[in-house]
């Protein structure tokens, strides 16, 4: 018993001194690596983003702010810029670049103010301020553009949704041609309108009666709306993903307005979006989907017209997949469109702070938005942009149409890039902005509202 104690209680001694040896060990290990990596940068989480300059975005509501929030708009861009959303409890820094998420507040120098949220186009001046400190405005609408040519005014152009930011992004290699998709098409909506209460109920008898013969399609209306995409009663956002990108057609009924975060989810599934022009005509934004007239997007009269089109596209394989092929092209070209022409505001924006030079073909791009300088827009003051519709209407008159409307196929918008390489280098200005022309011209000057509960 005693020799039993002795070598018990000398294995314990010996079990604390290893211990304390391997402590003492590990100790020096960490000393070592900290010394040796002293002074060496260490690769940052997602430094595609760190590495870019930070722009702050003031705003009261995460949802209408989903294009900055997700930072998609920084994975869309260039390469420069990040984007940081202040909430109310933080504020944007005064040495920055810096973008307002909405109509009223302080208008100081380096603002970029995009109004938010005016789903409905009621927006006043006592809501969203004065229509001349706007650079950007969420869901479009026609008549904020006819208003500003009748009074000769400066025209507020429009900022597209995107996708929610809780949505992400989808792997490009998880969109793949209309052959691999098992859907024909989806709606999953939430019911915040009539139209598409009464859109579920069609398609849901249309579907029990076979009007989509062997095609397989997928139907889901939420209880009721919800503040978050992962709400009760919603489709999960990891399942929502599989499901665009599973869909050769998502249809998009209007909610509170004809814009929604759906049509750039299914855009970011390689999903071709569906809407219906008798839902847009008795909205209160006119031509709420301009931007998107002419093209690879599907628009029919009336959801009645739906089996039978959808039917006949799924009947030609061949057509089937040029067409979704050139919707893919133009998708890129929107974003590609969308982001450059927000970066050269910003662009401008961040050489006023820094004392830099800015970029030269950001100049009128600036100036349509009234960020305007004599020291930086010198020689291009009156310069429109490609994409700008004319400024002649006089009060009263008719508005004509632009002389290029928009480009209706990814391959016209291919050859205007090919083409406006031959230009001359005396006119670089013009030439940057003819690259503009593929996105959808007659839209991007107009007002798109972004619906936060579509």
């Amino acid at each position: 018993e005693n020799l039993a104690l002795q070598a018990h209680t000398m294995w314990k001694g010996c079990s604390r001194t290893v211990l304390a040896i391997c402590l003492c060990v590990a100790l020096f290990l960490v000393l070592v690596e900290r010394c040796h990596g002293k002074g060496k940068k260490r690769p940052a989480q997602n430094s595609l983003l760190q590495n870019l300059t930070t722009v702050c975005v003031s705003s009261q509501n995460p949802r209408t702010g989903s294009l900055f929030a997700s930072n998609y708009m920084a994975l869309r861009g260039k390469g420069k810029y990040r984007y940081v959303v202040a909430g109310a409890k933080t504020k944007c820094p005064p040495d920055k670049p810096w973008i307002l998420l909405g109509g009223r507040g302080k208008v100081v120098k380096g603002t970029v103010r995009v109004v938010p949220g005016d789903e409905r186009c009621e927006c006043k001046v006592k809501q969203c301020g004065n229509i001349q400190q706007q650079q950007f405005r969420q869901y479009h609408s026609s008549h904020f553009q006819e208003w500003a040519r009748a009074n000769g005014k400066r025209e507020t152009m429009w900022h597209p949704l995107g996708p929610r930011f809780e949505f992400g992004t989808i792997p490009r290699e998880k969109v793949g041609p209309p052959d691999q998709r098992q859907l024909l098409f989806n709606m999953i909506v939430s019911p915040t309108s009539g139209a598409r209460k009464k859109l579920y109920a069609l398609l849901k008898e249309t579907v029990h009666q076979g009007a989509f013969g062997k095609h397989k399609v997928f139907l889901h209306m939420t209880p009721q709306w919800r503040a978050s995409l992962n709400g009760e009663g919603y489709v999960q956002v990891p399942e929502f993903k599989e499901i665009l990108a599973n869909s050769v057609f998502t249809l998009c009924p209007v909610g509170h307005n004809p814009e929604q975060f759906r049509i750039y989810e299914a855009m970011e599934g390689g999903s071709i979006p569906v809407f219906s022009r008798a839902e847009l005509a008795v909205h209160k934004c006119k031509n709420s989907l301009g931007p998107f007239e002419g093209t690879p997007v599907l628009f029919v009269d009336n959801w009645e017209q739906l089996p039978a089109i959808l039917i006949e596209a799924a009947s030609d394989p061949v057509k089937l997949a040029e067409w979704h092929k050139r919707f893919l092209a133009w998708v890129e070209t929107f974003w590609q469109q969308t982001t450059e022409r927000f970066e050269c505001v910003v662009s401008t924006i961040d050489a006023w702070q820094t004392g830099t030079k800015p970029e030269p073909h950001c100049a009128a791009v600036a100036a349509a938005v009234g960020i305007s300088s004599s020291a930086l827009l010198e020689g291009v003051q009156g310069v429109l942009p490609a994409w700008r519709l004319p400024s002649k209407t006089q009060p009263g008159q008719p508005i004509p149409p632009a002389t290029l409307q928009s480009i209706p196929d990814a391959g016209n918008a291919q050859s205007q890039l090919q083409n406006s390489t031959a230009l001359s280098a005396e006119n670089e200005l013009l030439k940057e902005e003819v690259k503009r022309l593929p996105f959808a011209l007659a839209a991007a000057t107009e007002a798109k509202d972004t619906a936060p509960r579509n």
